[in-house]
């Protein structure tokens, strides 16, 4: 009954092994062999919760910097080649779900400068117009 014991003990170490050398080997394989790389991606394969982040971006650069050129460009590289859009779509849609949804008021504010300097303000912006902001 020992030796059966200690040929049972030894399976189950055996198998044990196997399974952690294989998790490793995969693991130096996917991080050291052929890790990933992105090449050649653009703002509009980001996912669109990153996009509006980016647009918010957009309105503080030209809210602190007053560089509305600079701004639209940025936009521009959102709006996907495929279904373009404009900057003041973007940025219009991008205040308007975000006065919806009640996200910080600082970043409505910036989104609400931008489209003012675009001349891209819609009726639920109103409100935040006369709010000095930051």
């Amino acid at each position: 009954m020992n030796v059966q014991r200690s040929w049972l003990l030894d399976i189950r170490l055996l198998f044990l092994g196997g399974v952690l050398f294989g998790i490793g080997l995969g693991l130096a394989a996917g991080w050291l062999l052929w890790p990933v790389t992105y090449y050649d991606t653009d703002l509009y394969d980001l996912h669109p919760r990153y996009q509006d982040e980016l647009v918010v971006m957009a309105g503080a650069l030209n809210a602190l910097e007053g560089d509305t050129a600079l701004a639209r460009q940025l936009l521009a590289q959102v709006s996907s080649p495929s279904v373009p859009r404009s900057p003041e779509a973007i940025v219009v849609d991008v205040t308007e779900r975000y006065i919806a949804r009640g996200a910080p008021t600082e970043d409505i504010d910036y989104l609400v400068r931008l489209a003012k300097a675009l001349n891209a303000v819609t009726t639920p912006m109103q409100p935040f117009l006369n709010d000095p902001g930051p």
